[in-house]
């Protein structure tokens, strides 16, 4: 498979699972339980963050596909909601950009404080905008329609606020695979199955390309080969991968008093 047709993949598993989800919070808030119908849960934010942050910015569409999914499950006939909603999700983009911009993808994914500033930020964000869209549809009332479209939204998405950050955090955990940049993981995970593991080992600080100087807490070539388990394939495949670092190395003169590099 193609890295191109595994993204397309992977997106689409992502919109997919936002518009389930919000076929299911549907029924399960308005049909099933009709005396909560003011708490409508959707999750379409946080996946959208998650799709971002492993295949860049147009994971986005995640969010503008679950908007439009919340609309017309609900049965609306209104062209300003749709554009409130599918519009107005995609504004994720705006706290998306800044946060990978300027605080950094790193932060991001190891930082369970910012993970829950960065679902907070894009949930006021995207709220905000669609109410703006609504509001401009009409003007003459344009303040009080904004003040009554953050209440009734605020009021809708406290709990799928409060679900998405624990889904965030649980994401981000530090040994899941998820919170991560896919291009990355990928190349990280075909070098582990090439090699079997010992490209993290050459490229550990202690590793000395040098045999005759190793040091006791140092580790080298026979280390790494100890037991003779590589076939020939994988030790000229080592060999091609790690050429030029030691062609790289200082030539060492011995001399009879001392060591000279």
């Amino acid at each position: 498979m193609t890295l191109k047709k595994y993204k397309f993949i992977d997106i689409v598993v992502f919109i997919t699972l936002s518009v389930v989800f919000e076929l299911l919070n549907y029924f399960a808030s308005v049909k099933w339980f009709s005396d909560f119908k003011l708490v409508f849960m959707s999750y379409s934010i946080v996946l959208s963050l998650i799709c971002i942050f492993r295949w860049g910015y147009v994971g986005a569409l995640c969010a503008g596909f679950g908007g439009l999914a919340a609309c017309a499950v609900a049965g609306s006939n209104d062209l300003v909601q749709y554009l409130a909603y599918g519009l107005g999700n995609l504004t994720v983009l705006i706290p998306a950009f800044i946060f990978q911009k300027f605080i950094g993808k790193k932060k991001i994914q190891e930082n369970k404080l910012v993970q829950v500033a960065y679902v907070i930020v894009s949930f006021v964000v995207v709220i905000g905008f669609r109410c703006l869209i609504i509001s401009l549809f009409n003007i003459q009332e344009f303040g009080s329609t904004f003040v009554e479209s953050i209440k009734l939204e605020t009021v809708m998405e406290s709990m799928s606020l409060l679900i998405s950050i624990l889904i965030m955090l649980i994401a981000g955990r530090k040994n899941g695979n998820m919170l991560v940049e896919m291009i990355g993981y990928i190349v990280d995970v075909q070098d582990h199955m090439k090699l079997g593991g010992l490209k993290s080992y050459k490229e550990q600080p202690n590793f000395n390309l040098d045999r005759p100087f190793t040091e006791n807490f140092e580790i080298d070539e026979s280390y790494l080969l100890d037991g003779g388990t590589l076939s020939k394939d994988q030790l000229d495949e080592l060999d091609e991968l790690f050429k030029d670092d030691v062609q790289g190395q200082p030539s060492v003169e011995i001399n009879d008093n001392s060591v000279e590099k």
